[in-house]
């Protein structure tokens, strides 16, 4: 189906808790919107029948003819190539789910699976902060840390599909432990988890007065008490910069990208982190390839793991490629 003759794109994020989907069109304007509780709780099945509904209904709305391909953002691994299957979910509790056949064996439409932060990383190249720059690395900062990255104008997956697994970059070999059973990763002290633990071990190892004492602690709450001049609050801050910023003037150094764009909850804090998490990535990093890289906060919120879903199926349409093999490299 050419893309002049089918100018939408279903573009759809599946999360652990919800499942957001939009009507996109090609210049990046969302014309319909649905929201979903994920039914992670009755199993793969029914999360399955939860996005084939959700296409159904798009398609009824827009009519099928309009519609150039179905996206899907997937909050876990999936196995490169065809079809796809996903490895692991954890937050939708899936191991090696063929979600790609069984989708396509419902729907005769083209179809993107990608992983979440992948997509996060395109849409925010195509629509949002990105724009412009060829190669992107998109940090999203959450209760974990991933990263999607975009290398010379290409989605890079890595050979096991498993590229960008930021937050496991280890920062104190000795340190905390992680979720993933190893210690001292990036997640333990720039996650939120992480963030809310270096508050509590501050307080638990000073007597200075805080605002944060009695409080039950969240990011924003630490960021914000930071931003009004709570010093110890100013030095959780301080650490997180650190950490992030550590990691982050590794990655310049490897991969020398033009922009680096944060985003996810953390990211909120705004310039309360970002100015100096620059600071700190300017002193680490080689000079010549920091001078070259601007670090910036992401620009679509949680729409950018939909922005990307259409963007690559409209990429997909407008090059010829098999959209559900590669949507970022052609024919």
């Amino acid at each position: 189906m050419s893309q002049q003759a089918s100018p939408l794109a279903i573009a759809i994020d599946l999360g652990g808790t919800s499942i957001k989907g939009a009507l996109i069109d090609r210049s990046g304007q969302i014309k319909a919107r649905q929201t979903a509780v994920t039914q992670v709780d009755k199993g793969y099945d029914a999360v399955k029948e939860q996005l084939l509904g959700m296409v159904a209904t798009f398609c009824a709305d827009a009519g099928q003819e309009q519609v150039a391909g179905v996206g899907i953002g997937i909050p876990g691994t999936l196995r490169p190539g065809y079809p796809e299957v996903v490895t692991l979910a954890p937050n939708l509790h899936w191991r090696e789910k063929p979600l790609g056949a069984d989708l396509r064996r419902e729907m005769n439409l083209p179809l993107v699976l990608e992983n979440d932060a992948n997509l996060a990383a395109l849409g925010e190249q195509w629509q949002g902060a990105g724009r412009g720059a060829a190669t992107v690395a998109m940090i999203t900062v959450g209760t974990g840390i991933g990263c999607g990255l975009i290398l010379d104008g290409r989605l890079h997956r890595g050979i096991s599909g498993a590229a960008g697994e930021f937050g496991h970059v280890c920062v104190e070999p000795e340190g905390w432990r992680c979720t993933c059973g190893r210690q001292g990763c990036l997640e333990t002290r720039a996650g939120i988890g992480g963030i809310v633990r270096t508050a509590h071990d501050l307080l638990a190892h000073s007597d200075r007065g805080s605002v944060m004492r009695g409080q039950e602690l969240n990011p924003k709450l630490i960021f914000a008490l930071a931003a009004r001049g709570d010093a110890l609050a100013a030095a959780v801050v301080e650490k997180t910069a650190f950490y992030l910023g550590w990691s982050l003037a590794n990655l310049i150094n490897l991969l020398n990208p033009e922009r680096i764009i944060i985003g996810g909850g953390v990211a909120a804090a705004g310039e309360v982190l970002l100015t100096p998490l620059r600071e700190v990535v300017k002193q680490m990093a080689w000079p010549a390839s920091v001078a070259d890289c601007a670090l910036v906060p992401a620009e679509l919120g949680n729409q950018a793991g939909m922005m990307g879903a259409a963007g690559a199926v409209f990429q997909a349409a407008a090059t010829g490629s098999r959209p559900d093999k590669d949507p970022t490299r052609g024919k």
